[in-house]
């Protein structure tokens, strides 16, 4: 994935276009939705679907962006014991670690975690699309076509990760503040991820199997939070009625 730099004839107008849509734009219309709390009282199902096209819409510029300018994003990748093993182990502790913060976020109330945690069928259905085409396609975006932009045009590569892993950062701020710090730093290991296996699909594994886990995990416990609190609110009444039986 590492191409050499030559400047703004490989990149061209196409290539300028993708990195101001997804380096500009996408991130300040992710901060004028973390004020206007775009998503807040929408039907959960309306909602997911509304995220299928966007990543939809999104992954297909990004694919044909790739396509005109020659970069390689499919290739033969043979996985390595050793690559398996650094894969795993990133996927392990990115769960391990945030895994406290999920549930912290579930047990708030935080209308951010009600709005995106599965807790039917459908629900779950529509998360595991929601969690391959975002996997899938942001690799594709920042860790392929971002980063092999910005690397033609900087020539360095520490600088071209770190732009585009402050865009994507920012572009999830609707998640939180201390959430843009998190993403960018899970950014900065995909890209380095991608730099040592020559291949987005570690990266793209990693990324789909961390967003069903978050999945996952948050539907758990707001059913948890939903089932004690319907459960305190049972015991609040009865005690009540005994009291005014009294």
């Amino acid at each position: 994935m590492i191409a050499a730099g030559s400047g703004l004839d490989a990149v061209g107008f196409v290539g300028l276009c993708h990195l101001g849509i997804f380096g500009v734009m996408i991130p300040l219309s992710a901060l004028g939705a973390r004020r206007s709390a775009l998503g807040k009282g929408r039907s959960k199902k309306r909602y997911f679907a509304g995220v299928i096209g966007q990543q939809l819409g999104l992954t297909v510029i990004s694919v044909a962006v790739a396509a005109w300018l020659g970069i390689p994003l499919a290739g033969g990748y043979r996985p390595t014991f050793g690559g398996v093993v650094l894969a795993g182990g990133i996927l392990a502790a990115a769960v391990i670690g945030i895994r406290p913060r999920w549930r912290q976020q579930a047990v708030s109330g935080d209308w951010r975690v009600r709005l995106i945690a599965p807790i039917d069928g459908v629900d779950h259905a529509l998360w595991a699309v929601i969690s391959a085409l975002a996997g899938i396609g942001e690799e594709i975006t920042y860790r392929g076509v971002m980063y092999w932009v910005l690397f033609q045009l900087s020539g360095s590569m520490a600088g071209s990760v770190a732009i585009a892993a402050a865009a994507f950062g920012i572009s999830h701020v609707v998640q939180g503040r201390q959430a843009v710090a998190v993403v960018a730093g899970f950014a900065t290991v995909f890209h380095g991820l991608v730099l040592v296996t020559g291949s987005l699909y570690p990266a793209m594994v990693i990324h789909v199997l961390y967003n069903l886990a978050a999945g996952i995990s948050y539907g758990r416990d707001v059913r948890a939070l939903e089932r004690s609190n319907a459960f305190i609110n049972s015991t609040n009444a009865t005690t009540l009625e005994r009291g005014q039986a009294l």
